[in-house]
């Protein structure tokens, strides 16, 4: 759902995965292909810099690719959706359809 920015006693804050200052390592599940995972403000988040010449399809999942020591590997990010790019593009984008729903997310838990 995000990253946590700071951890008190008895609270924590998380920058959502949704926001446009997140952005985690990720992997497609199907190929081991990494890219970045990037929050885009309105439009979820955003699969990009995947190599054009790495194959990628609708449905497949993208979890986290495990480059980043301080977030683990393999934890779900979501589903590729929609295609954002075209062949002349340098990257190929596409959109992350995540399993949570972040419009209606109150209260999430961190565990230790």
């Amino acid at each position: 759902m995000g990253k946590i920015t700071y951890a008190g006693k008895t609270t924590s804050n998380a920058l959502l995965a949704v926001s446009s200052k997140f952005s985690t390592d990720a992997r497609l599940s199907q190929t081991n292909a990494t890219a970045l995972a990037v929050g885009s403000f309105g439009s979820g988040l955003i699969l990009d810099q995947l190599a054009q010449t790495q194959n990628l399809q609708k449905g497949w999942q993208v979890v986290t690719a495990g480059i980043n020591q301080r977030i683990p590997k393999n934890l779900l990010i979501g589903e590729v959706g929609d295609m954002l790019s075209s062949g002349s593009d340098l990257f190929k984008r596409a959109s992350v359809v995540s399993p949570i729903d972040f419009d209606n997310l109150e209260f999430v838990f961190v565990v230790k």
